[in-house]
């Protein structure tokens, strides 16, 4: 009875061992392979095209952005891939809104998981993500559009937004405001951790305003090969 107690005890030790130390590490070893390997790995060719086909113009947000979908979806949010770097998902959150000027539904995307910064308390946030927070009421934006969907009479609907990049702030953020109640805040609760960011420094100010070309490259490279449908994707560029 003794040997079979010693036995039961070998084997529950077994189990636990593959269940909390060999499985995490198979978990963490096979993601990567997984997602090395999905998406429509023949459009990241098409990144320059793509970009090469920009063409800017200004949108003004709508003055009740939570009331202007009618219906529609206020965001957007879907999975992409694992990032290999820091053992998180990096996935796409856009925001959706109908812009009046021109009678369209625009997708304003963001991927989460590409870049970050890092507070002045050493905490590090995710620039494109924070980025989206400081979308404000009646804003004035420059953003990016494809010239090839821009004429595509099928974008622009609720049900087919159409899919743009930030490129700079042109008016009505509050960042700066934001800032200086931080600081504030900092000032009282010294110790506390803020929920979705800290102050921000000159340097990181001038990028929420301004997203870098390099930085819309990596955005575009993510949604040509896991957001667009590679049905659609052959439909448009693929000739």
């Amino acid at each position: 009875m003794i040997f079979k107690g010693k036995d039961s005890l070998k084997r529950q030790g077994l189990l636990a061992l593959g269940k909390f130390v060999v499985a995490p590490i198979l978990v963490a070893l096979l993601i990567p392979i997984v997602y090395h390997f999905k998406g429509n790995r023949s459009a990241v060719a098409y990144v320059d095209t793509y970009v090469q086909n920009f063409d800017s113009i200004y949108v003004t947000l709508p003055k009740d952005r939570y009331l202007n979908i009618s219906g529609g979806k206020m965001f957007n949010i879907k999975g992409i891939k694992y990032n290999k770097f820091t053992g998180e998902r990096i996935y796409m959150r856009a925001s959706i809104f109908f812009i009046e000027k021109y009678k369209k539904f625009f997708e304003f995307i963001w991927i989460i998981g590409v870049e970050d910064f890092v507070g002045h308390k050493g905490r590090h946030y995710d620039t494109g993500g924070v980025q989206q927070r400081q979308l404000e009421d009646g804003m004035v934006l420059c953003v990016y559009v494809n010239r090839i969907q821009w004429h595509d009479k099928s974008y622009g609907t609720k049900a087919n937004p159409m899919p743009v990049f930030l490129h700079r702030f042109v008016s009505g953020d509050k960042i700066d405001e934001r800032n200086k109640d931080l600081m504030y805040i900092d000032s009282i609760y010294p110790n506390e951790d803020h929920l979705l960011y800290d102050y921000m420094s000159p340097r990181t100010v001038r990028r929420m305003r301004n997203t870098p070309d390099s930085i819309n490259r990596k955005y575009v490279e993510h949604y040509l090969r896991y957001i667009l449908p590679k049905d659609e994707f052959k439909r448009l560029f693929v000739k």
